[in-house]
């Protein structure tokens, strides 16, 4: 090679070299403009989307599940909002072997990193190169933390802005928080299916016990689920049991528990490896964990955040009492005290007692406790009337067909220019206006509904339409207007068939069927006025029913001893006491006497009011004269409203209130300030199981109403005590008109109308009630040890084929069960104003001693005490 082309080849070499070195700084110019503008939109990114945080207060940004227990401290139910079933735990509750599954599945160099898998990190960024714009999930227990808590609302987002702010608020967390601290928040936040939120509520849910009970199989079976916790959950619920390859766990008449933990099993089972090659376990132990987790199904047990249904009306009403009560004592408004209940992770001690709970609803739910309907009222299109003649209950097909598909008929719509639907007003659907500040709508909704089978016949109160809001809308004749952007935009909701149009069942909402009749119950503890059952119906599901122990109904002559036979004797001890008396009502070939008495003699005789006879007694004949006690033993209409005309008014409402009873009508045009309402339970509205219950327990409690409680105290997150049962007790009798009334009551049962009640075991008092054309049928009653109301009825006022016997058999089956094993008990006994004349027992001063030639002041056996007939 000559001198030339050395020269030429040196020349080519330094351009190159300068062309590289050109390269080289363009590069590294490029790279410090990247770094620059990346710190850049770091900068702006958390200048302006972050915000400060204070990890000490790290669990004030997390939803609590608040936790109601019954009368033993035994968990029964769990409230909580969507992310909010969810119970705190300490580091030092949640098992090591929970500790060392998460870490070894998840992050298994959590306690070396400063809150960084820089490794993995870098991996997550040429996966995002190479795939197009999207960062993968690998993030470390600290970054799944800081997204849990301050990244709520964007966690599922994969970007370039949320990976800086959560880059951000890890750093801040490490900084702070010890790697036990990061932990034991991060077991107490992470989402693991099944409305499993934290550790705590995830061993509950799905196995059944405390977090510190789990072994290594379930630990793993845990660890395993937050990596994509709804697909993977251990359990599904499915409405359809027909269609489903998955094992079914648990059973009822609505849905299914299914059994998915196979989908997951390798994940578990590396967990458990990896626990072993980190020496969290030993290989004995991960041999044994291994093959408890290729049959994990047997550990499955559904816990105590899924409530049974037989405490879901008295969860319900417990949780209506505590918003009320916070609300009272804090002044609160509704929205913050609802937020406190179901966020606050609150501890509800109720007064449940679990076990006749469950002895109550197995009762409540069982066909052959109650009777038929009877007389049902059909137009020609087999439409089901109430007694005025309107129409109260359409057929199933009157709406569905067999598919369960509504078919809009040609004549109850037309079509507009623009090729809107009008839906014409007073036709089958109902047109609610549901509109907002949004915007207007029109809820297309089907009116009630029946299902008959044979003699049983069910109930469907609501249903609609499922078409989506600002859709439709009203026009000046109110018919409904039905935008034809929704046939557009949703074109499978109503589909043309033929001149008609079709909504299929898929976008169609229908309440559950409700079977009729229906019952209601409430059993009191006599003793300290404890709710210890309550059920507002049969055989429905769901939380926030419809629940009738707590709604009222005409009481019949359920109200008798409480508005005119109690009032009676309680008026004339008060005014012997005062050295005063008055002049009893003597008409009619009564004979009262100066002061009422159990013994006083009414006369049962047809009396004329308003030109008929009025009232007539259930039997349709008359007893002539008889005394009180008889007058109630036999329930007779005439007597009761003999005993109202002789008491004030204002009297005997006076005296239902400090019963505890809420519902007597005392203004307008239609109230309860008549014979009628008050002396034979017609009340325009009724009262409740739950306050005649309360009402009917004063007696037992020798003249002392308690207000029932159905919770004893309740605790915040923190374990201090907001809410404390502070019962209201107010003296309504005196002593001995309440052992008076007790016996009284007890002679119903013994020989009157309520001796279907009779359970053999414990003495039963109590009265029955029917009221007018048999809508509704009632026993109040009580044992030495609890007192209970049962109401039976059909919800629609359909006339029953039984009157108030039949509901003093089933108070009887009910209470067998409750009384099961209870040592026979007895009721106070007399009082020292008790003088026993002549048969009877009388508050002395209120009778004459004169009167009768044998007189003793020791009260006798309920054998051989019962009065002559």
């Amino acid at each position: 090679m000559n001198s030339y082309e050395k020269k030429a080849k040196e020349k080519k070499k330094r351009k190159r070299r300068r062309i590289i070195k050109r390269i080289i700084a363009l590069i590294i110019l490029i790279g410090i403009i990247g770094c620059a503008s990346v710190a850049g939109y770091a900068y702006y990114v958390i200048k302006n989307d972050a915000h400060e945080i204070d990890t000490a207060t790290i669990y004030d940004q997390m939803s609590q599940r608040t936790v109601v227990y019954d009368d033993k401290g035994k968990e029964i139910s769990t409230i909580s909002v969507i992310g909010g079933n969810r119970t705190l735990l300490k580091y030092a509750e949640i098992p090591t072997t929970m500790r060392a599954a998460i870490v070894s599945i998840e992050d298994k160099t959590f306690f070396d990193h400063k809150g960084f898998n820089f490794k993995r990190m870098v991996g997550a960024v040429l996966e995002m190169l190479r795939g197009g714009g999207q960062i993968s999930g690998t993030s470390t227990i600290t970054q799944q933390l800081a997204r849990n808590i301050y990244l709520e609302d964007v966690k599922s987002e994969r970007s370039i802005k949320r990976k800086i702010l959560e880059a951000y608020y890890t750093v801040q967390i490490e900084k702070s928080m010890s790697k036990e601290e990061i932990l034991e928040a991060y077991l107490n936040t992470v989402y693991f299916g099944f409305d499993c939120y934290g550790i705590s509520a995830a061993a509950d849910n799905y196995f059944g016990k405390d977090a510190k009970d789990l072994d290594i199989a379930e630990a793993a079976a845990l660890a395993a689920l937050p990596q994509s916790p709804d697909v993977y959950a251990l359990v599904k619920v499915t409405y359809d049991k027909d269609d489903t390859k998955l094992p079914i766990i648990e059973n009822n008449s609505e849905f299914a528990y299914l059994y998915n933990g196979e989908l997951t099993k390798g994940r578990r089972n590396t967990a458990i490896k990896l626990m072993a090659e980190n020496e969290f376990i030993s290989d004995v132990e991960k041999k044994e964990a291994l093959e408890e987790s290729e049959d994990l199904q047997k550990h499955i047990h559904i816990g105590g955040g899924i409530t049974a249904q037989a405490d879901t009306y008295y969860v319900d009403y417990t949780i209506t009492k505590v918003t009320e009560d916070l609300m009272e004592k804090y002044g609160m408004d509704e929205a913050s005290a609802n937020r406190l209940v179901y966020n606050g992770g609150l501890k509800i001690y109720s007064c449940m007692n679990s076990s006749i709970q469950r002895k109550l609803a197995k009762q409540i739910n069982k066909d052959s406790n109650y009777v038929d309907l009877q007389n049902i009222k059909y137009d020609k299109k087999k439409n089901i009337l109430n007694q005025n003649g309107n129409v109260i209950l359409r057929p199933y097909g009157t709406y569905l067909n067999k598919e369960g598909s509504f078919v809009l008929k040609k004549g109850e719509f037309t079509k507009d220019e623009e090729g809107n639907l009008i839906i014409k007003k007073g036709g089958r659907l109902a047109l609610v206006d549901v509109s907002s500040d949004a915007g207007s709508s029109v809820d297309l909704q089907f009116r009630s509904m029946y299902t008959k089978k044979g003699n049983d016949l069910s109930i469907i109160e609501s249903g609609s339409i499922n078409i989506p809001y600002g859709y439709t809308s009203f026009n000046k004749q109110e018919n409904c207007v039905v935008s034809a952007k929704l046939f557009e935009d949703y074109p499978d909701i109503l589909v043309e068939d033929g001149d008609n149009y079709k909504v299929s069942s898929d976008y169609i909402t229908l309440s559950q069927k409700v079977p009729q009749p229906q019952a209601a119950a409430v059993i009191i503890d006599n003793k300290n006025g404890e709710v210890k059952a309550l059920s507002g119906g049969r055989d429905c599901t769901g939380r926030k029913l419809f629940n009738r122990a707590v709604n009222p109904r005409q009481p019949g002559s359920n109200i008798k001893p409480l508005a005119v036979y109690s009032t009676s004797l309680q008026e004339s001890v008060e005014l012997m006491k005062d050295g005063e008396s008055k002049n009893q009502h003597q008409g009619y070939g009564d004979a009262f006497g100066q002061y009422m008495t159990a013994g006083s003699v009414i006369n049962d005789a047809p009396v004329e009011r308003g030109g008929k006879v009025w009232p007539k007694n259930s039997s349709g004949g008359y007893m002539g004269p008889i005394t009180m006690r008889n007058a109630l033993r036999y329930s007779v209409n005439t007597c009761a409203v003999k005993l109202y005309e002789n008491l004030p008014q204002d009297y005997i409402v006076n005296n239902l209130k400090k019963l505890g009873i809420t519902t007597v009508v005392e203004d307008g045009e239609y109230n309860d300030l008549n014979p009628a309402a008050l002396a034979l339970g017609g009340m325009t509205k009724g009262i409740s199981p739950l306050e005649l219950a309360a009402a009917y327990a004063t007696f037992p409690n020798e003249g002392v109403y308690r207000e029932p409680l159905l919770y004893d105290k309740v605790l915040n997150s923190d374990g201090e005590v907001i809410l404390e049962s502070d019962q209201k007790e107010t003296r309504v009798y005196d002593e001995g008109v309440a052992f008076i009334m007790t016996d009284m009551l007890k002679g119903v049962v013994r020989t009157g109308t309520g001796t279907a009640a009779n359970i053999g075991t414990q003495p039963v008092a109590g009265k029955t009630g029917t009221t007018s054309d048999q809508y509704d049928i009632w026993f109040t009653g009580f044992t030495p040890q609890y007192t209970m109301s049962l109401w039976e009825g059909s919800d629609v006022n359909i006339q029953l084929t039984s009157m108030s016997s039949a509901a003093a058999s089933f108070w009887s089956h009910i209470m067998k069960n409750v009384c099961e094993g209870l040592p026979t008990g007895s009721f106070p006994s007399a009082p020292s104003n008790i003088t026993y004349l002549g048969g009877e027992f009388y508050v002395r001063g209120t009778i004459d001693p004169a009167l009768f030639t044998t007189t003793t002041t020791e009260p006798v056996s309920e054998e051989t005490a019962a009065p002559a007939q």
